[in-house]
């Protein structure tokens, strides 16, 4: 008698069992992945006027239940079984010591932020330490505790006999969390401390990788804390361009200078431009429902004179696809105009805003999704990948609404140029159409 034929009455379900668990329970395993910084270097280095910084080595002290992999149990459920509950990760999801890869992804953010004249990793592990400075420790050093790291999703697996479809996996969206407490010393003194916690919600992505974008958001807003508090360098020239908001969405005044206040602060830490931002109520009809439309308007009634003008237009989404789903702004290539969706009068994403922004000092979509110009924007990032940082610093000085003066124009050519022959940094035809709409002489 075959195998097959003796899987009947009551050895159905041990049998049926048994292809649950190689099915289900092979697609449940958390394939570990490692801890890389998630930001590249930059060329130029650090501000040459500022001090260098140490960061010590970081402690880990998660509670031990956060560090034991989670998934929810095989139960009986009709004829079949079901999984269902909450996956979590654990220290088996990453290769690797945690708290290690933490500290090398905040050394890489750091060094890319151009806050300090050098970053470097030293053996501290004690701030008590500090109080026996030798030579060669730098001006400052950080020291850091990994409170919280992980993620969560969950699970609703069912397998039965009774229905075509038998076996059914549905995984929701993961959410990364992270919460680190950083201690930046001068000397054995305390400058600042600051406890910083993030959330990160995760479509279509391994549970692995929400928790490393929350452990990702929790560093860039370190940067954001420390520049706020250490100020920006002062060889930084800003070049200042006046901006004009249209309000549709109703969000008031406060809240735009906010928004952009936020935004302000990724172009100026990056790129050296501000924004003179005037807030006005959208008049007259309500724009048009899709982006295209809404940026056409706008390009025929509203004059930019030598600035920008960006509108905030409602759109109607579901909000859990608003990092993921379709255009979520347009702005034109070298032009004057942007648009940016308000879904269902929320705040837009500061990322959506930096985005559609820097389009119009010609910047591209990227691969590299920890860039603001990644083109699904799902990684809420507050920095430039280099090659939209050389362009950006090589255009923000441009004559708005006039072609490129000579010298900037072959500049930034030989940029794009350059970027065309690396078939990994960005889509070929989004390259293509930036360079055709550059401005020239």
């Amino acid at each position: 008698m075959r195998t097959a034929e003796r899987c009947t009455g009551g050895a159905a379900r041990l049998c049926l069992g048994g292809v649950w668990v190689f099915v289900v329970g092979c697609a449940l395993r958390i394939v570990p992945v490692p801890i890389e910084p998630h930001l590249t270097a930059l060329e130029d280095g650090g501000a040459a006027r500022r001090p260098a910084l140490g960061v010590g080595i970081f402690q880990d002290r998660r509670p031990p239940s956060t560090r034991v992999e989670v998934h929810p149990p095989l139960r009986l459920h009709g004829i079949g079984f079901a999984r269902r509950g909450q996956v979590r990760t654990g220290d088996a999801s990453f290769v690797g010591e945690l708290a290690a890869g933490v500290r090398r992804d905040a050394i890489a953010t750091l060094a890319r932020s151009g806050l300090f004249s050098a970053v470097r990793p030293v053996p501290v592990a004690d701030p008590e330490a500090l109080a026996r400075p030798r030579p060669d420790d730098p001006e400052l050093t950080l020291t850091a505790t990994v409170e919280q790291l992980g993620a969560f999703q969950q699970q609703n697996s069912t397998l039965s006999l009774l229905r075509v479809g038998w076996l059914r996996n549905r995984f929701e969206a993961s959410v990364g969390f992270a919460r680190i407490y950083y201690q930046l010393y001068e000397g054995s003194s305390l400058l600042f401390e600051y406890r910083i916690s993030a959330d990160h919600v995760s479509i279509d992505q391994p549970i692995t990788r929400a928790a490393l974008d929350a452990m990702a958001v929790a560093n860039e807003t370190l940067v954001r804390r420390l520049y706020a508090d250490l100020g920006r360098p002062s060889e930084d020239v800003l070049t200042v361009v006046p901006l004009q908001v249209l309000d549709a969405c109703a969000l008031g005044r406060e809240r735009v200078m906010q928004l952009l206040g936020d935004a302000d602060e990724v172009f100026e830490r990056e790129v050296g431009l501000r924004f003179d931002v005037t807030h006005r109520v959208w008049r007259g009809a309500a724009p048009p429902a899709a982006a295209e439309e809404a940026l056409k308007e706008l390009r025929e009634h509203v004059s930019a004179a030598e600035g920008v003008v960006l509108a905030l237009v409602p759109q109607r989404r579901s909000p859990a696809a608003a990092f993921a789903d379709g255009p979520f702004g347009l702005a034109d290539p070298f032009g004057q105009h942007a648009v940016v969706g308000c879904v269902d009068g929320a705040d837009p994403p500061v990322v959506t805003l930096v985005h559609e922004l820097a389009h119009l000092f010609g910047a591209v979509h990227v691969y590299d999704r920890s860039s603001v110009m990644h083109d699904t924007v799902e990684f809420d990032g507050r920095f430039f990948d280099p090659l939209n940082r050389r362009i950006l610093r090589a255009t923000r000085t441009r004559p708005l609404g006039r072609p490129l003066p000579g010298e900037m124009e072959r500049r930034v050519s030989a940029i794009y140029a350059a970027a065309a022959r690396f078939s990994d940094c960005c889509p070929p035809e989004c390259l293509e159409a930036v360079r055709a709409a550059l401005p020239r002489p």
